[in-house]
């Protein structure tokens, strides 16, 4: 399924100042150290590698790695996420390490053939754009035998909201087409069933490490309201108690379409 990305370029540019923002909590916190914990799990421990963050923003996530001593490439279509993700490494000290550059994924022609160590892609990109071409760039641009690691719009997430909606006339779209048009955005985007992952990884002949959904307790504390989840966040043991049940439970197939998203680990 193939869909521009101009528009999702030009509202990120437009929303770049107040992006961060949006993330800050102690529940998008929590969130933060599940994508972090997922990461470290496949990331090499050898500092002397080369990192391609790919979709990166602000770098939230390059950043951390940057600060690790990693050489940490975070690469956009965004200009301003990208110019705001700079002055963030800067304060950091961690600008010597990281690498903000504009490229568009799903035609990195400025990379050579296996040239990063370790890629992943977060916050969901492959959902706004043309996802086979995205896959095939990964594939193209990361050494053998390393980790691809991408996440993807759960089709299960939207299509309760809609459910609980009672939007029946998106309801249909959603599940003919995996496309999924929100109250908040102006483009389109691409949601997936766990099926619809597995079948592009066999169509680009990935190793299949595994299908992981990310924060599987999302459906619970979206019901909650967001002060009240920030106090449950805000105790270091409940945070402790919910990461721990995640890794348990974050490759259970019964429980990922409880997630926020859901996560390819993958091997060329």
């Amino acid at each position: 399924m193939k869909i521009s990305h101009k528009k999702v370029v030009e509202e990120h540019n437009q929303f770049a100042e107040e992006y961060d923002s949006w993330y800050e909590g102690s529940y998008n916190e929590y969130v933060r150290e599940i994508e972090a914990d997922i990461l470290l799990r496949y990331l090499p421990k050898n500092k002397d590698i080369k990192i391609l963050d790919a979709a990166g923003g602000t770098g939230s996530l390059a950043i951390p790695l940057a600060e690790q001593g990693y050489q940490v490439y975070c690469i956009d279509l965004a200009e301003k996420m990208l110019s705001l993700g700079k002055v963030k490494a800067k304060k950091k000290k961690a600008d010597k390490n990281i690498i903000f550059k504009r490229v568009d994924i799903t035609n990195m022609k400025e990379f050579k053939d296996n040239c990063f160590d370790f890629t992943f892609c977060f916050g969901t990109a492959l959902s706004y754009c043309d996802p086979e071409k995205a896959l095939k760039e990964f594939k193209r641009v990361t050494k053998k035998n390393c980790f691809i690691i991408v996440d993807f719009k759960s089709l299960y997430r939207n299509l309760g909201m809609l459910i609980v909606k009672k939007d029946e006339k998106r309801i249909s779209k959603l599940l003919k087409t995996g496309l999924y048009s929100s109250d908040f955005h102006k483009y389109t985007e691409i949601n997936y069933r766990i099926g619809d992952i597995e079948n592009l990884v066999k169509k680009f002949k990935f190793k299949l490490g595994y299908i992981l959904g990310k924060d599987i307790f999302y459906q619970y504390f979206s019901k909650l309201k967001s002060e009240d989840v920030d106090k449950i966040f805000n105790n270091q043991k409940n945070k402790k108690y919910f990461m721990d049940l995640d890794r348990q439970l974050r490759q259970n197939r019964n429980f990922i379409p409880l997630a926020i998203e859901i996560i390819a680990v993958l091997k060329k």
